[in-house]
Formats: structure tokens, C-alpha cells, sequence
């Protein structure tokens, strides 16, 4: 997901501003998700994280949050 919404915002030709932004989210939201994601596997499988509950669900909130942005 993440390096199909990378490729999306890294594309040529440039897209117009509207496009431009949608797919700045969207790469914003896809790299959160690999955080969140990698945060709670640290949490889970290489023995603990400080503040993992916060550091997870704040990382996925916001992944949330850009992907929700970025429909136009």
C-alpha cells in the first residue's frame, strides 16, 4: 500500500494542485500505517515499547485521518 501511494505522488507528469494534494495524503497515510504497524509488531514480538498504546494509536489515527483527506 505504501509503495503504491508513493509511486501515485511521485508520478509524472505532475498532476494538477487538487491531484497533487489527494495523493500527498494518501503517501502521508500510507507511511503512517507502516508505523503503526511496525510500532505495535516491536511492541508484540521484540520485547515491549515505552507508551506502545499511544505511540500505535496515535501513528494510526493520523494514518486514518491523511487517507480520509485524501479523497477529493
Amino acid at each position: 500500500m505504501a509503495v503504491l501511494a508513493l509511486a501515485r505522488q511521485w508520478r509524472r507528469p505532475q498532476p494538477d494542485a487538487v491531484e497533487a494534494s489527494s495523493a500527498r495524503w494518501a503517501a502521508a497515510g500510507a507511511l503512517l500505517f507502516v508505523a503503526s504497524d511496525s510500532l505495535l509488531a516491536w511492541d508484540r514480538f521484540a520485547g515491549g515499547l515505552p507508551l506502545a498504546s499511544l505511540l500505535v494509536l496515535s501513528t494510526y489515527y493520523a494514518a486514518q485521518y491523511a487517507i480520509a483527506r485524501s479523497v477529493k
